[in-house]
């Protein structure tokens, strides 16, 4: 009893710790997330009407199409009180923080050492790759907390018709949140079949659910993307794949049937050569080296070119940062014989795997669905587990008396490196490409809302687009038309752009530019591209006859446009 009630001192500590890190830079900007003013937008309009809205003319075209994150935080503003905006900017840390307890949770029921349930509660709290994106309101931040509670679920489940039925809910509950979330739950089913299939077919119960979970998210993911999702369907996966729509809806089928097949040909095969047909419980050699290579791979290629949404490019800030890939990068050499159940381990494995296969295949191809740096983040909520174990196994090592007073100097290093890494943020990567937004650009946001016609189109970069569209309530340009504005060689070939400016709305002719000194210095034009300043040429022509300067506050300054 007093070994439980210090467990649980310890993950609730473990829990604010990560609510610490997580608020550290919402707090230290009045808007935090490239993003944000765009999510504020839809989130305040569902608050106030009720529905999404329609036509939606914001930078995310499918955001709309996939509204759960927005209604929960609309609820949580209207529950709690507070403001819309308020309630944009820090309910994120708070759900995400919670993931402290499922993370344990599933390392406990994997190993069977409450020890490694609180080695990768802590690796999620503290790791760098995570911490900034997890305090943003976005659906694939959302559809990282549902498919831990999922896991956590599902390996619990067993025959309990209880928590089958949780993991189940949490599984439809991942379709209207994120889509690339619904295929890694996928991902983690079928790796579930691919183990259970062909190496321990005996037990039929596991592979039944399997089975019946993939047929169910498969078929309730393909009619709600094609009656609700329409345009990430269209745009996303069949542009994508390269795929008819009969070819794309057949494919998962097809492969639950070929591994359910191939299972039965190996299960069979092994009962005639005499063998018992269920395959080894111990794991060959080659498998974890395979997902130790893959993985690491995908994290040192992270650790290098940068971190999602909050990029962290090589400079001094990297070395608060060994800590975390450290520990990743020795987790997947962690023994993995100390598990208590080594079949559930496999879906993990395997998931651990194809997740770096598919970083890999966006390293190379470029597919803007396989955006490298989203999926590093989930690789890392399945390698939590094996952070743990290593962790565990190198403080094992150690004298009994000593373990302790060690794990603790051991969180707190983590804590104060990812501590530092976070705050340091704004001062060695520049907050316009981080997403960072000052009171003063909401200033200008207020301005153009109060002074402007309401089909005003405004020019500015990525983040400051944002801030205009959720804030401002106007048109604005992001980065198709604002990267050919601002980078223009000279104020002919600028003027020219501004009469005719493509927009997520449409072609249009652009009323206003919107710069601050972040973006002078630095433009956010393309979130997956290094920042680059704005034009001198630009720069010097907007203080020419056909700019007027009819707003400014030291930091961020409007021009209209006047030609």
């Amino acid at each position: 009893m007093k070994e439980e009630r210090w467990y649980i001192l310890a993950l609730f500590s473990i829990f604010f710790a990560a609510l610490a890190l997580r608020l550290i830079l919402p707090l230290e900007f009045n808007v935090w997330g490239p993003d944000t003013g765009e999510n504020y937008y839809i989130t305040h309009y569902f608050a106030v009407s009720g529905a999404m809205p329609s036509p939606y003319y914001g930078f995310g075209r499918t955001y709309t199409e996939f509204p759960a994150v927005y209604v929960l935080v609309a609820l949580i503003a209207r529950l709690t009180g507070i403001s819309t905006a308020a309630a944009v900017e820090l309910s994120m840390p708070f759900i995400t923080s919670l993931l402290v307890f499922p993370m344990a949770g599933i390392a406990v029921s994997l190993t069977g050492r409450k020890q490694v349930g609180l080695m990768a509660s802590i690796f999620y709290a503290t790791s760098v790759v995570v911490i900034g994106h997890t305090s943003i309101i976005a659906s694939d931040t959302m559809g990282e907390v549902i498919l831990v509670f999922f896991i956590y679920f599902y390996l619990a489940s067993g025959r309990d018709r209880l928590t089958i039925a949780l993991a189940m809910a949490t599984a439809l509950a991942m379709i209207p949140t994120y889509h690339l979330g619904t295929v890694i739950l996928l991902l983690f089913l079928f790796s579930a079949l691919f183990y259970y299939s062909l190496f321990r077919r005996s037990n039929s119960a596991e592979l039944l659910k399997a089975l019946a979970f993939i047929l169910v998210i498969t078929t309730l993911t393909w009619a709600y993307w094609m009656t609700m999702a329409p345009n990430f369907l269209s745009t996303f996966v069949l542009k994508n794949t390269g795929l008819g729509i009969e070819e794309a809806v057949s494919a998962p089928y097809i492969l639950t049937f070929l591994i359910f097949i191939a299972g039965s040909f190996v299960q069979r095969r092994g009962r005639a050569s005499g063998g018992s047909g269920q395959g080894r419980d111990g794991m060959p050699l080659a498998y974890p080296v395979a997902a130790f290579a893959a993985s690491a791979a995908a994290v040192g290629y992270i650790a290098y070119f940068g971190y999602p949404s909050v990029p962290l490019y090589p400079g001094p800030v990297i070395l608060f940062n060994i800590p975390t890939v450290a520990v990743t990068l020795l987790a997947f050499t962690a023994v993995i014989p100390s598990m208590r159940d080594g079949r559930k381990f496999h879906s993990i494995g395997i998931t651990l795997f194809l997740l770096a296969s598919l970083i890999g295949l966006g390293v190379v191809t470029n597919i803007p669905y396989l955006v490298p740096e989203r999926l590093v983040e989930y690789l890392l909520l399945f390698a939590a587990t094996f952070a743990g174990i290593a962790m565990l196994s190198f403080l094992d090592l150690l004298p009994r008396s000593r373990r302790t007073a060690a794990a603790l100097a051991l969180c707190l290093v983590l804590i104060l490196a990812a501590g530092l890494s976070t705050a340091l943020v704004g001062a060695t990567t520049t907050p316009s490409k981080i997403g960072g937004t000052p009171a003063a650009d909401l200033s200008a946001a207020q301005w153009l809302h109060i002074s402007t016609p309401g089909a005003s189109t405004v020019a500015s970069d990525h983040r400051l687009s944002s801030i205009v569209f959720g804030f401002a309530q106007r048109n604005a340009t992001w980065e198709m038309g604002s990267y050919p504005i601002y980078t223009a060689a000279n104020a002919s070939s600028m003027e020219n752009q501004l009469n005719l400016t493509f927009t997520p709305s449409g072609y249009k002719t652009v009323n206003y530019l919107l710069m601050d000194t972040y973006m002078i210095q630095a433009g956010n034009f393309y979130p997956n591209q290094t920042a680059i300043p704005v034009s001198p040429a630009v720069l010097a022509a907007v203080r020419g006859g056909n700019f007027v300067n009819v707003y400014s506050n030291g930091f961020a300054t409007v021009y209209a446009y006047t030609r």
